[in-house]
């Protein structure tokens, strides 16, 4: 999918209808009062939002995404298991199956769009029955375990 399709059927805060959603695209996603944010380019950007907004310290990269750490003045965490946020691509699918199965992680998909072979497995983990909230950013992908709250998918312009 394009980047301008996407655009064109993503929603900005006026038609977000989750409280939590909301909140997070609002105060987090969109807040660019952090020091140094405004300099980043997504996905690097969105990634240093969601971590102030949440206010995660335990943070895990895998190795196709230990880049972004670097970029956004994040440091990565040696255990698994210990971590409030996981990053990881589409291509560290054992990662997220044991995340959504093992945690209640917030699992960061860094460019869910980035080949044409990663729409299927995107699709596949926005309507698994585990994730409650999936948040489609296009360059950054967000799965959230959310029991609390009704299954709902978002495309959000960032």
């Amino acid at each position: 999918m394009n980047y301008i399709r996407f655009f064109i059927g993503a929603k900005n805060a006026h038609g977000i209808h989750s409280p939590f959603v909301y909140k997070l695209y609002t105060k987090g996603l969109k807040n660019n009062s952090i020091n140094g944010v405004k300099k980043l380019k997504q996905p690097s950007k969105a990634l240093v939002q969601i971590v102030n907004y949440f206010n995660f310290s335990q943070l895990y990269f895998s190795k196709n995404t230990t880049y972004l750490a670097s970029l956004g003045g994040l440091k990565s965490i040696a255990k698994l298991e210990q971590a409030e946020l996981i990053c990881c691509t589409l291509e560290d699918t054992p990662l997220i199956e044991k995340t959504i199965e093992e945690t209640k992680s917030f699992i960061v998909i860094v460019l869910p769009h980035g080949k044409a072979s990663y729409q299927k497995d995107w699709k596949k983990y926005c309507d698994d029955p585990r994730i409650n909230v999936s948040i489609d950013g296009y360059f950054i992908g967000l799965l959230v375990k959310r029991p609390e709250q009704t299954k709902e998918h978002f495309k959000l312009r960032l």
